[in-house]
């Protein structure tokens, strides 16, 4: 096992979730599934900033260890306390998307790590 030095992908922006797919059925009862919009723009992106990142290298043939770092902003919505809270980190907000739908987005970096 070969252990290489952490390839750091960073995506900038609002950490987005996979969107559901849309569907669409046809006259002869087949149906065709569309990626949701949004979530096909954001993997895209994701590809292309891990392509940039792996600098030419070929994606790894075998398993590969993986962490996931989302950062959000705290909710405007909030009471200065609160807010102050969250800053310090004596409080952590729950946010849309979860950490599930947030991991799936990582699809994008299939084919290229």
């Amino acid at each position: 096992m070969t252990i290489m030095e952490p390839i750091v992908i960073e995506l900038l922006g609002h950490p987005r979730g996979k969107g559901r797919p849309r569907f669409r059925r046809l006259g002869n009862g087949a149906t065709i599934t569309h990626p949701h919009p949004g979530t096909a723009e954001y993997e895209a992106n994701l590809a292309h900033e891990a392509r940039i990142a792996m600098d030419g290298r070929a994606p790894f043939a075998g398993p590969v260890t993986m962490a996931l770092e989302a950062r959000f902003p705290v909710p405007t919505s909030w009471s200065k306390k609160r807010r102050q809270q969250a800053l310090v980190g004596a409080l952590r907000p729950v946010v849309t998307p979860d950490l599930t739908n947030i991991a799936c987005i990582t699809d994008g970096l299939n084919g290229v790590v």
